[in-house]
Formats: C-alpha cells, structure tokens, sequence
C-alpha cells in the first residue's frame, strides 16, 4: 500500500513509449484475459494485445516440457511476427 502510486500498472501503461506487445491466452486461469485488455485499453504510443484462443496461462505446455502446443506455437510466431513489424 505505501508504494501504491509507485506500483500502478495502468499509469505505467499510460507513460511508457516503448512499442510493447501482450501476448494472452483466453482462457487463462491465473491472469484473466481482461486484465490484459485493460492495460491495452490504457497503452500509450504503439501497443498490440495478441490474445490466444484456448490458451491457458502456459499456452497449454506442461512441466516437465513434452513439446509445444498449438496456442504455444501461436504465441509464438505471434511474437515472432511482432517484433519483425516493430523492430525492422
């Protein structure tokens, strides 16, 4: 609570300049979706929120890793595609 101000993920949203990308899946049991969505909503400058259907919070790979999985194979061409745009 003392560091309130401080730690506010929206106002961060709000004053970053960096390109950023959220990648999340839609059906995540530890962060909802949503939450993602609203720091998109309050992104400043150039944001993209990639969500992922069926995806869990780990893109439905499992520990120990047995190979990846469809949403995990989007996420990460996603990302991959991402940073071609942003950074090229």
């Amino acid at each position: 609570e003392r560091n309130r101000a401080a730690l506010d993920l929206l106002a961060a949203a709000e004053r970053r300049q960096a390109p950023w990308l959220l990648v999340h899946g839609q059906e995540d049991e530890t962060v909802p979706v949503e939450e993602a969505r609203t720091l998109a909503e309050h992104a400043a400058g150039t944001g993209c929120l990639i969500e992922i259907a069926g995806a869990n919070h780990t893109f439905g790979a499992t520990h120990p890793f047995s190979g990846p999985t469809p949403q995990l194979i989007t996420a990460l061409n996603s990302t991959q595609d991402w940073f071609r745009k942003a950074l090229g």
